[in-house]
């Protein structure tokens, strides 16, 4: 039972370092898609500076072409904070992205009990629940349209 514990261990590891080293395809339009996502990242990955969460979420579901060096026609609704495993996966190439911060990124995955959320440390892609008026980076995320 450890071996096979450990080969799906080792499988997942391989899968998550591949997809994190996919293609990412420069839109030239203020957006960056990653192909083995599937999600189309903001290319200023410090558009907003350091906000609570609520502002965070705020800022990402208002998001829209105009602002933030966008041009590529998105509306706002269709933006949000990725979630904690998009934001781990993403720290291991941030390759082309404009002022990427090493630290801590709000994700959308909620923490458990009243008052906290995830973040995710973007240096050693380590994810640790964080109170919610306390204060991170925020990077927008949405699906390929």
């Amino acid at each position: 039972m450890k071996i096979r514990t450990m080969a799906v261990i080792a499988a997942v590891c391989l899968m998550v370092a591949s997809s994190a080293h996919a293609g990412l395809k420069d839109n030239g339009d203020g957006t960056i898609t990653d192909t083995g996502q599937n999600l189309v990242w903001l290319k200023n990955a410090n558009c907003f500076g350091m906000k609570n969460f609520f502002a965070a979420k705020d800022s990402a579901a208002g998001l829209g072409s105009g602002a933030c060096g966008l041009a590529d026609k998105s509306t706002t609704g269709q933006w949000r904070l990725p979630t904690k495993e998009e934001l781990q996966l993403r720290s291991q190439n941030t390759n082309g992205f404009l002022n990427f911060r090493g630290g801590w990124y709000w994700s959308r995955s909620s923490g458990y009990g009243h008052g906290v959320a995830y973040s995710v440390e973007m240096t050693a892609a380590r994810a640790s629940f964080d109170v919610q008026n306390s204060g991170n980076f925020v990077w927008p995320v949405r699906g390929v349209q």
